[in-house]
C-alpha cells in the first residue's frame, strides 16, 4: 500500500495495515502537492500515524526514511 524508501524496506511493512491509511494519505499528498512540499507531507504522515497509534520509534523510522529519500527516488 505505501511506497517505502528502498532503505527502509527491509524494516518497514508497506503492507502494514495499522498503518496503510497514512501511507496511502502521504502518498496522495505528494501527488497533489507535488515535489516542492516534500517535507509538509512527511509532517501529514507523521501526524497520521500518530494518530493512528504508531509507536513513537517506529514512526519516527518511518519519518526519517521518508525525509532521507527526498530527492533520491
Amino acid at each position: 500500500l505505501g511506497s517505502i524508501p528502498p532503505l527502509a524496506r527491509p524494516l518497514i511493512n508497506p503492507a502494514d495495515p495499522q498503518c496503510a491509511k497514512a501511507y496511502v494519505l502521504h502518498d496522495w499528498c505528494l501527488a497533489e502537492w507535488g515535489s516542492q512540499r516534500q517535507i509538509e507531507a512527511a509532517g501529514v504522515l507523521h501526524q497520521a500515524l500518530r494518530a493512528l497509534g504508531d509507536a513513537g520509534w517506529r514512526r519516527n523510522l518511518k519519518i526519517a526514511a521518508v525525509i532521507a529519500a527526498i530527492d533520491s527516488w
